[in-house]
Order: C-alpha cells, then sequence, then structure tokens
C-alpha cells in the first residue's frame, strides 16, 4: 500500500517537470479527489469497489475533453492525467483487497477453531468406540 501511495505521489509531484497548464493540473487534483470521496451510507460502500473503476474512466473522459486537441502537450498531457487516474485507481482497489483479506482472517480463524476441536474430539470418540 505504501508503495503504490509512493508511486501516486511522485506522479504528482511530476507535474512540474511537465509543461501542461495549471487549469490541467487543478482538474486533475479535482478528479482525483473525486475518486478517493468516501462513499456515503452503506449502500454506497458496499458499491465503491465496483464503482470505481467507472468514476476513474468517467474521469478520463473528462479530462480528455479538458485538453483537447487545443494543447500544446495534448498527448503528454493525457498521458499524465491517465497515469494519475490509474494510480489512484489502484490505491482504492488495494484498500479494498486489504478489507476482504481481514475479512477472510475474521471468517477463516473461528473456522479453523472449530475444525481443530472437531478433529479433537473425533481422534477420542474413535477411540473411546
Amino acid at each position: 500500500m505504501a508503495e503504490l501511495q509512493q508511486r501516486a505521489r511522485r506522479l504528482h509531484e511530476a507535474d512540474t517537470q511537465i509543461r501542461i497548464g495549471a487549469e490541467l493540473l487543478q482538474a486533475v487534483d479535482r478528479e482525483e479527489k473525486r475518486l478517493l470521496a468516501p462513499p456515503r451510507g452503506p449502500l454506497g460502500k458496499f458499491l465503491h469497489p465496483f464503482v470505481v473503476g467507472f468514476r476513474a474512466l468517467r474521469a478520463r473522459r473528462r479530462l480528455k475533453r479538458l485538453i483537447g486537441d487545443t494543447m500544446e502537450n495534448s498527448a503528454v498531457a493525457y498521458d499524465y492525467a491517465c497515469r494519475r487516474m490509474d494510480a489512484q485507481r489502484r490505491v482504492v482497489e488495494f484498500q479494498l483487497y486489504t478489507g476482504l483479506f481481514s475479512g477472510w482472517h475474521l471468517l477463516h480463524v473461528p473456522l479453523f477453531i472449530m475444525m481443530f476441536i472437531t478433529a479433537i474430539v473425533h481422534v477420542i470418540a474413535v477411540h473411546i468406540y
């Protein structure tokens, strides 16, 4: 997770090396915040992992429309914007997988304990019978 966030930060800091407009940088920052905005309500939290990809796609389209062909380095600017959106999408997806893994432990540790107890009871019952 730290590696993904560091990569996203490096992309954010790379904007000083690329000559693109301040308006585009503000738009990319705005889209990043919109992408990372925490969902509201239980349904939003449940659907958030499934919606992040679509949100990133819509953000790319909005940025492409903003960039258009009018900018001097439109291909470079669009590539930069896409890389930043992808980095933020990966951070959100990684957070999802971290949550799923902790949920997996929450379910499987008690199941492991129950299986262990069942095995002990089974061995004792077989030897007594």
